[in-house]
């Protein structure tokens, strides 16, 4: 019987090992919007642009401001960047919610800090619900949509 018990034990230990070693589509997809995030707090233009879909039907929505198209919205971040541009989120890995194996939905939480490099900054809170497609083997954001945090 402790033989049976240690086996099942053993193929316990190794299947949760084994589900851990290979992360699943939302766990990609979790740890690309992380990547996006911090590569905002790094004003990294180039790999924010390299993770939103290139293409004219992208969508930033802030508040009731609507930016169409990739390089539009490359060029917005651009600007903002020239100031001070922080995200900031509760630490918890971002919500992920798989339609299909090649697109998915996320939701963040998060405060920003903004205004001009030299001069006072704003802080407001947001919730950031990005859809994402698989483009090749990589997960790219196709929309971001902030919408303002207040109080009911």
């Amino acid at each position: 019987m402790k033989s049976i018990a240690r086996h099942f034990l053993l193929v316990a230990v190794v299947a949760a090992g084994a589900c851990q070693a290979h992360a699943g589509p939302a766990d990609d997809v979790a740890a690309t919007a992380t990547a996006f995030f911090n590569a905002q707090n790094a004003h990294d233009l180039e790999t924010v642009s390299s993770i939103m879909a290139n293409s004219e039907d992208f969508l930033l929505v802030r508040g009731p401001a609507l930016v169409w198209g990739h390089d539009a919205v490359v060029k917005q971040y651009a600007e903002l960047y020239k100031g001070v541009w922080a995200v900031k989120t509760d630490g918890k890995p971002p919500k992920v919610v798989m339609f299909n194996d090649t697109a998915a939905e996320t939701f963040v939480p998060v405060t920003f800090t903004v205004g001009p490099r030299e001069g006072e900054t704003k802080e407001f809170a947001l919730n950031v619900t990005q859809i994402w497609v698989r483009n090749g083997g990589n997960w790219q954001i196709q929309s971001i949509l902030a919408t303002p945090v207040k109080p009911l």
